[in-house]
């Protein structure tokens, strides 16, 4: 099979040769960071390829990458999501117990009256509450608003 393909003869002109095979292509090469792990794709171009047509198709390549990157980042702020809810539920808990723990503490100690905390759990206290109120009104909202965003950008 012949194939007329360009050969540069000099900086200046280009002329055409007869080619036994394939034509001459550019090899296009994209790699990216996707997640844990980097992707990369390759594909061929012809040499006689409208600039336009190439610049579509790096394009719809470059997208397609894209895509998966942001798969790959909806995974990790679901993943993220997950970790602060469970952190918000720990430290509830942690909350709950370290005030458990200071009333049967004064009962234990038999002292008389109502509860009365120390400084120390007063500041334990402060800050499991202090640390649940950033987790439910900043954490949390914002990898959900991150977790949307992600959605719509993959469904196009």
């Amino acid at each position: 099979m012949n194939v007329t393909a360009l050969k540069k003869e000099t900086d200046e002109t280009v002329k055409e040769r007869d080619v036994d095979g394939a034509a001459p292509a550019i090899q296009c090469r994209f790699a990216r960071q996707v997640g844990n792990q980097a992707m990369e794709m390759t594909f061929m171009a012809p040499l006689d390829m409208k600039l336009g047509d190439l610049n579509a198709y790096v394009d719809k390549v470059t997208s397609v990458m894209d895509r998966q990157g942001d798969k790959a980042a909806l995974d990790a702020e679901e993943a993220a999501l997950d970790a602060a809810e469970k952190n918000l539920r720990t430290n509830i808990d942690q909350l709950a117990n370290a005030k458990s723990a200071a009333a049967t503490d004064w009962e234990i100690s038999q002292k008389r009256g109502p509860v009365t905390y120390t400084s120390s759990q007063i500041k334990q206290f402060e800050n499991f509450e202090r640390t649940s109120v950033h987790l439910k009104d900043v954490v949390i909202p914002k990898h959900r608003q991150n977790i949307e965003e992600l959605k719509r950008k993959i469904a196009g």
